[in-house]
Parts: structure tokens; C-alpha cells; sequence
């Protein structure tokens, strides 16, 4: 786990392409809300990572507050003025002991190190419910 520092403005205004969130490389930090999920599901969220840059940009590491938080990218390498297709994936299975209202991020680099996005997943985790079976 990492501790990542936002503030309140750095919270972007999703945008829409085919129905995904756009995230802009070097942007505001981007918000998701997940809503609620039982300690056994995993919710996934596909969104556009936008380069409006002129040169291509390659992510180099893709850092998470919690195992149970990840971000896979279709390519790592995004052409100037490109995007890529990634996913954002809750796996509320990974940290079982994790519950309530929680607030995780995942924090994306270049290559050279300079950060490139933040996505914050805000999730509720209800611990799941055993059922047991009837007594004959």
C-alpha cells in the first residue's frame, strides 16, 4: 500500500466514450463510484485513457492502494494523441477482511517516472452472508 495525497480538485468530471469514462493522461484525478459489492464479487468498469499530447507515452507502473484494486491497460504505449482501453477491477475476494465504506486508488506512471493518472474507486464492501441449510 501507498499513501496518495488529492484534493478536492483534482476530482474530474467524468466524460463519456461508447458509454466508458475518459481519463486524461495528466489530468485531474479521476472518480469512480462502485457503489456496494458483497466480500465475494468483483465489479469491473472499462474506461478510455486519453493522450492529448503530442508524443506517444508509455506507462511504466501502475501502483494500488489495496491488492483488491487494479488497472489493466489494453497497451501500455499510447501514441500522441491516442488512447488506450483499460479496465478498472474491485476483487472484494483478495482482501476478505476489508468492509465498510472505503476509498482506493491506483496511480499510473511513465516510463521516466512522472505520474500520469490517478483513478479513486469509492466502494462499500458488506462482509457476505453464509447460508445455512435446513435442519430436518
Amino acid at each position: 500500500m501507498f499513501p496518495l495525497t488529492l484534493s478536492c480538485e483534482q476530482v474530474a468530471v467524468q466524460a463519456k466514450h461508447d458509454g466508458r469514462p475518459e481519463i486524461q493522461l495528466f489530468g485531474p484525478a479521476h472518480h469512480m463510484q462502485f457503489g456496494r459489492l458483497s466480500s465475494g464479487v468483483v465489479k469491473r468498469q472499462d474506461f478510455i485513457l486519453i493522450n492529448s499530447r503530442s508524443d506517444p507515452i508509455e506507462i511504466g507502473v501502475i501502483k494500488s492502494s489495496c491488492p483488491c484494486l487494479t488497472v489493466n491497460l489494453k497497451s501500455r504505449r499510447i501514441d500522441g494523441n491516442g488512447s488506450a482501453q483499460g479496465e478498472v477491477v474491485v476483487d472484494a475476494t483478495r482482501e476478505p477482511d476489508s468492509q465498510g465504506e472505503l476509498l482506493l486508488a491506483a496511480e499510473g506512471k511513465t516510463s521516466s517516472g512522472e505520474a500520469a493518472f490517478v483513478i479513486q474507486v469509492e466502494v462499500n464492501i458488506n462482509p457476505s452472508v453464509e447460508r445455512v441449510g435446513s435442519i430436518k
